[in-house]
């Protein structure tokens, strides 16, 4: 199931433990391997002892609740090997990643600002 439909049938955008089942169950409903099903299992249980600790319900606040998920999860993946960012590919360096995410920012500010100039060049014409 993708996350279009995942959102759909949550009618939310899936939290972070809802996407590690999405890509670690396969078609017929088991994990692809144990490591798989414990770590679900912990984050669960994780996650509904932080929603307890907080005393918010799974419907009240949307945001706390994937902002949670996404605690339990880091908590319980295994830190990075090599300082290398996840989820970029082969070869990619995190000062590369920083770098980008800078130039990033640095462009779109550039952007902002020459837009500011040209809307209050017209407002005083």
């Amino acid at each position: 199931m993708g996350r279009k439909q995942e959102k759909v049938k949550y009618k939310r955008e899936p939290d972070d433990i809802e996407i590690f089942e999405m890509e670690h169950v396969t078609k017929l409903g088991s994990y692809v391997d144990d490591r798989s099903r414990v770590l679900a299992s912990k984050a669960k249980a994780g996650f509904a002892n932080k929603l307890f600790e907080v005393g918010i319900s799974e419907r009240d606040d949307p945001e706390k609740r994937l902002e949670i998920a996404r605690e339990v999860m880091q908590e319980l993946r295994p830190p990075k090997k090599n300082g290398r960012p996840c989820g970029y590919g082969v070869g990619v360096t995190k000062s590369q990643v920083t770098k980008f995410s800078f130039d990033l920012r640095r462009m779109r500010r550039q952007g902002v600002s020459s837009e500011n100039r040209f809307l209050l060049n017209k407002v005083v014409e």
